[in-house]
């Protein structure tokens, strides 16, 4: 068994594509312990998002409809036109751990983002995901906070990011990369 620490942020697309495209099948190859971390990928975003230039935004989604292709994932067709601020939704994800409900609640902030374009700084849609968990607890902002000091102690600055045996391995890699990375250090 291999302990796996995997940092991610629900709007980020490598996340989205490793989490949910690339991951599964390495679970299986190499017998996977995976540990996922919340990383807030943007915390400069204000609290109701930040607007994206509709140009960009268009050509840059373009881009992750064809990486998400690779592993037959599904996208919108439409680009967002913010950029939502997460803090919310990944302290969400910490509420959903503790109650034993983590991988259905990311699953679910996957799609609602990425799939359905769903505003992720939204209190009804974030309330959705998370339809019975007790978001008011201020210990999973706290939570939240402490993953993050962590993550940055250990030059995580960016995500995806996986950690195993102290060793971090960025980005989105081919898959041949991310086994080196899995022999290598375990």
């Amino acid at each position: 068994m291999i302990n796996v620490e995997f940092y991610a942020d629900f709007i980020c697309p490598f996340c989205y594509c490793a989490e949910q495209g690339q991951l599964p099948d390495l679970i299986e190859s190499f017998d996977l312990e995976v540990t996922w971390r919340p990383f807030e990928l943007h915390p400069e975003t204000p609290a109701q998002g930040a607007t994206l230039p509709k140009a960009d935004a268009g050509r840059i989604w373009g881009g992750y409809k064809r990486m998400a292709a690779r592993w037959d994932l599904p996208i919108s067709r439409k680009a967002p036109r913010s950029l939502p601020n997460t803090r919310a939704v990944l302290a969400g994800a910490e509420a959903a751990r503790t109650a034993g409900r983590l991988a259905a609640y990311r699953a679910a902030a996957y799609d609602a983002y990425w799939v359905h374009g769903r505003d992720l700084s939204n209190s009804r849609v974030i309330a959705g995901l998370a339809e019975g968990l007790d978001l008011a607890a201020p210990s999973y902002g706290d939570m939240l906070a402490t993953t993050r000091t962590a993550a940055l102690r250990n030059c995580i600055t960016a995500v995806p990011a996986m950690v195993v045996g102290g060793q971090v391995l960025f980005g989105l890699q081919e898959e041949h990369v991310v086994e080196r990375f899995l022999r290598a250090n375990t």
